[in-house]
């Protein structure tokens, strides 16, 4: 089956037209994924694993083989992208026929095909939160221009990631001095832990 990629330059161009203030987390995100199985020249499948707190979850997948791999209802308890999403560090996997870091994922992995892996942390504001995974079913699909093509994905989704974690700081901070300012007076300075002024 023929596969032509994408020109990673317009994929690019193409994500920077997202609106990241209009557009949901979860749709960017999936348009990376989407994404990342146009622009490389072997066909691949894609996911985007995040924590929330010590629960990790799949954010968005492109092809059921990186689901079934990186679904922590599913996957093993270590691995890669686990690795990836709590270090922030770029994680190959070149070929899975000799893979020994990793054994019950790596068994895992074979038992559905895959041939060859990559996994890249994304950090956001000085914390690692998640892993964009990237497989393919041949042995060897990833050299070093090809990761360094995953590598400004995995920045995109994370530029989005810390774009989503700031709309909802501010949104929380508004919450909060709106609920701070509709209090009466006596009832902002008992919740201060203090007493209203007197007069």
């Amino acid at each position: 089956m023929t596969h032509s990629p994408m020109d990673p330059t317009d994929a690019f161009t193409e994500l920077g037209r997202v609106a990241l203030g209009e557009t949901s987390l979860d749709d960017v995100l999936q348009h990376v994924a989407e994404m990342g199985q146009r622009v490389l020249p072997v066909p691949v499948e894609v996911s985007v694993t995040l924590f929330r707190g010590e629960a990790a979850h799949i954010a968005a997948s492109a092809g059921d083989l990186a689901f079934d791999l990186d679904e922590p209802r599913y996957a093993p308890r270590s691995g890669p992208c686990l690795d990836a999403a709590t270090t922030g560090a770029v994680l190959s996997v070149p070929d899975l026929g000799i893979e020994n870091r990793w054994p019950e994922w790596g068994e895992r992995a074979r038992s559905i095909g895959v041939g060859s892996s990559v996994s890249i942390g994304m950090p956001v504001q000085e914390a690692v939160v998640g892993a964009l995974n990237v497989h393919a079913r041949t042995p060897l699909a990833f050299d070093d221009d090809t990761i360094t093509v995953l590598e400004t994905l995995a920045a995109y989704a994370a530029v989005a990631l810390a774009n989503a974690r700031l709309c909802d700081s501010t949104a929380s901070l508004a919450r909060q001095l709106h609920e701070a300012t509709s209090l009466p007076i006596s009832s902002r300075a008992a919740a201060a832990g203090g007493q209203p002024a007197r007069r």
